[in-house]
């Protein structure tokens, strides 16, 4: 979608709250360097949260 999209926001704003919470950590990476293909554009998001 990039930049034309219409979204509201409001789900990173959603996935932030609920990672604080818990005290996990939200990345965010480059599509191409994540997938060693540079040519790829767009970003990968990551939530990482303890084991209990």
């Amino acid at each position: 979608m990039g930049a034309k999209s219409h979204g509201s926001g409001i789900g990173l704003y959603l996935v932030n709250t609920l990672v604080n919470i818990y005290e996990g950590e939200v990345t965010v990476e480059d599509r191409g360097v994540w997938l060693d293909e540079p040519e790829l554009e767009g970003s990968v998001f990551s939530v990482t949260f303890q084991r209990a």
